[in-house]
C-alpha cells in the first residue's frame, strides 16, 4: 500500500508542476503549449481522483468484510 499512495503523490505533484507551469508561463509560451500542461494536470487529477476512491472503497470493503 506504501508503493501506491507514492505514485498517488507522485501523480498529485506531477499535475500541480504541470498546472503551475502553465500558469507561471502563460505569458511565454503559446496556446498549445499552455493547453498540452493544462491538460496533463487535469488528466493526472483525474487519476488521482479515481485511485483515490477505488482505494478508499477496498478500505470499507475490507472494514465490512471483516466486522461480519
Amino acid at each position: 500500500m506504501k508503493k501506491v499512495d507514492f505514485l498517488l503523490q507522485l501523480d498529485l505533484l506531477v499535475g500541480l508542476l504541470a498546472s503551475l507551469t502553465a500558469l507561471f508561463f502563460r505569458n511565454y509560451l503559446t496556446d498549445f503549449w499552455i493547453g498540452f500542461f493544462e491538460g496533463i494536470a487535469l488528466t493526472l487529477l483525474i487519476f488521482w481522483l479515481i485511485a483515490k476512491v477505488i482505494l478508499l472503497l477496498r478500505k470499507y470493503d475490507k472494514a465490512h468484510r471483516n466486522s461480519t
